[in-house]
């Protein structure tokens, strides 16, 4: 992976004065400017299909924006791509789109995005007190209207995105509504207010100064391409401060050697149980990281813990590489992702 993504940034250096002055230099030819991007995308998705670009800057400051456009699954590699940029003259690379504040406005079609034209209210669950669950208001919001309840929809994610940075829209908001106007007596809050009230959430529910709380493992199961998936999460870190304290997960996979036609595993677990317990505490033991998931799921089971140096885990790799002596397939991977929007799908 990190030869794919070097041989990206080779590209991309060799390439870049392409990209410097696109609105000026094509300022008539939007079809040309949306080419170069386009191959600027196709370049980096030979590394990490998902991603997408944004370029932005003046005045000889480049910014190049790796996004994965809201989708969970992608994060990481932005991630992983950005932390192998080289130092590229007047270019500063973000893996994920950062905040930029309020200054934004959208127009998309008869629409207008705006920090004047969006508010909010907090919503709360009794059965979920901890999430961050809001409504958000737009004049002209009207879920008959196909087309435009998608343009605000896409447009108040923009919004977002700009105010509180990709990141923080994908996963700090655990559930998002939408509606023209708030409820009759209903006081609805400015937009400016957004990241304040998330930050006290985020405070209020945070296990405060808690870097190793005592693991609280929960099962679930589902589906996953009409097959059985069971997963077993580390609740306790689900709401965690620290998560870029430990910014590599490390995930180790094993292949069964019996599966049913549904890819559950057919022999006993013993010892997968054992070779989990000897990966538990190479990586975990004396406080050195933290278990976060285990994923069943199509002849597979893979485990993944979180770290705080990229050395440290590869000499842990080897350790257990050099003593793990075993009838099954083991893999290994290290993915640089400090805030584990690989794994918090399933917290």
């Amino acid at each position: 992976m990190k030869t794919k993504i070097n041989a990206f940034w080779q590209w991309f250096v060799t390439n870049k004065v392409t990209f410097e002055n696109l609105s000026s230099q094509y300022e008539d030819n939007i079809e040309k400017v949306n080419q170069l991007l386009d191959e600027l995308i196709t370049e980096l998705q030979k590394v990490a299909p998902g991603l997408f670009v944004e370029i932005g800057g003046k005045d000889g400051e480049w910014e190049l924006i790796l996004t994965p456009q809201g989708v969970r699954q992608y994060f990481a590699a932005a991630y992983e791509v950005a932390a192998l940029a080289p130092k590229i003259e007047n270019w500063t690379v973000f893996a994920t789109k950062p905040a930029s504040g309020l200054d934004f406005d959208y127009k998309m079609g008869d629409v207008e995005i705006s920090p004047d034209t969006i508010s909010f209210i907090p919503l709360n669950d009794d059965e979920a007190p901890d999430d961050i669950a809001i409504r958000l208001f737009h004049k002209d919001y009207d879920e008959q209207d196909e087309p435009k309840r998608k343009a605000i929809v896409m447009g108040v994610y923009q919004a977002l995105d700009s105010l509180l940075g990709e990141v923080s829209t994908s996963f700090d908001l655990d559930y998002v509504e939408f509606a023209a106007a708030p409820d009759e007596g209903m006081q609805p809050l400015p937009l400016k207010e957004l990241t304040g009230y998330i930050n006290w959430k985020k405070k209020e529910r945070a296990v405060s100064g808690v870097r190793f709380p005592e693991e609280s493992i929960a099962l679930l199961r589902g589906e996953r391409d009409e097959m059985p998936i069971m997963i077993l999460v580390n609740r306790a870190l689900k709401y965690y401060e620290f998560k870029n304290d430990f910014p590599f997960l490390l995930c180790v996979t094993i292949a069964f050697n019996e599966v049913t036609e549904q890819g559950m595993p057919v022999e006993k677990m013993d010892e997968i149980y054992a070779i989990e317990d000897k990966v538990a505490e190479m990586v975990c033991g004396q406080q050195k990281g933290h278990f976060v998931s285990t994923e069943t799921f199509a002849g597979k089971r893979k485990m993944c813990y979180a770290g705080r140096s990229e050395d440290v885990i590869q000499q842990q790799v080897q350790q257990l590489k050099d003593s793990l002596k075993s009838s099954y397939s083991i893999d290994y991977d290290i993915v640089y992702d400090p805030f584990w929007v690989s794994a918090t799908g399933y917290m």
